[in-house]
């Protein structure tokens, strides 16, 4: 916790979309957030501090070391380290294997993978000396559905479960949980840009898409951000502190596993 007793939560892809509406959730529960991210954050840091919160954003390439070093000495001077690390950030894309090439696998797993190991390694040890902390993968149903035309995606997100279980394992002596979230899609201005960009839909049609691939769930309504949120909260929470290893499907029930 910081000098006001507030524990530290680090987000990272908290521009817009999950991102931020998970940044403002655990706001509103009373943790102090850094917001992190490629693109500009003032939105919604602007409102999270609206709200009463305390929030900082910080600029930060998550696939570099280099940044990710510097950026756990940012949050170590503002808020006096990080209790909470939210795994977020992540790339969508569909492409057929016949189409995918090692460039476009390599960026897909440095951002949706290769961050996660480089967050947690740069802020897993303070949770360790502390005894106590949180770290949450966003993983996706996709690792369970496995969809055509989505290997780099789905394996990424595969990777991500079996990094929150192994990790899970090593630091749950010191006091540290770590679970993995895998939603189905959710309706963020990210997922409206995939469907337009690298799948090629049209635009005006994303509503009609998204409605149609809710009629794969037992809720037959395209998942939102808030339907996300609450689990996170959780996840971060006290009450959480005897569940770990676990990946938890929040997709209105399309992966029945």
């Amino acid at each position: 916790m910081n000098e006001t007793g507030k524990r530290r939560a680090v987000v990272t892809g908290a521009a817009g979309g999950l991102g931020a509406a998970i940044a403002e959730r655990l706001a509103r529960d009373g943790l102090a957030v850094a917001l992190v991210d490629i693109k500009d954050m003032s939105e919604a840091v602007g409102r999270i501090r609206a709200a009463g919160g305390e929030a900082e954003g910080y600029l930060c390439d998550i696939t570099d070391p280099d940044a990710v070093a510097r950026l756990a000495e940012q949050v170590e001077t503002r808020f006096g380290g990080c209790d909470v690390l939210m795994n977020n950030a992540g790339r969508y894309e569909n492409r057929s294997f016949d189409e995918l090439s090692f460039e476009h696998w390599r960026k897909v797993m440095a951002l949706n993978l290769d961050g996660m190991f480089l967050m947690a390694k740069a802020f897993a040890p303070g949770m360790r000396a502390r005894g106590w902390g949180r770290i949450i993968n966003m993983a996706s149903n996709s690792a369970f559905l496995a969809p055509a035309g989505m290997a780099q995606y789905v394996a990424s997100k595969s990777g991500a479960i079996g990094l929150a279980r192994a990790l899970g394992a090593e630091l749950g002596p010191d006091g540290v949980t770590v679970n993995a979230i895998a939603p189905g899609p959710i309706v963020t201005e990210q997922v409206r840009h995939s469907y337009a960009q690298d799948m090629g839909g049209d635009p005006d049609m994303f509503d009609d898409f998204m409605t149609a691939l809710a009629q794969n769930q037992s809720i037959r309504r395209p998942g939102m951000p808030g339907d996300v949120v609450g689990l996170v909260s959780f996840l971060a929470s006290d009450d959480a502190g005897f569940i770990t290893t676990q990946t938890i499907i929040c997709d209105g029930g399309w992966a029945r596993v």
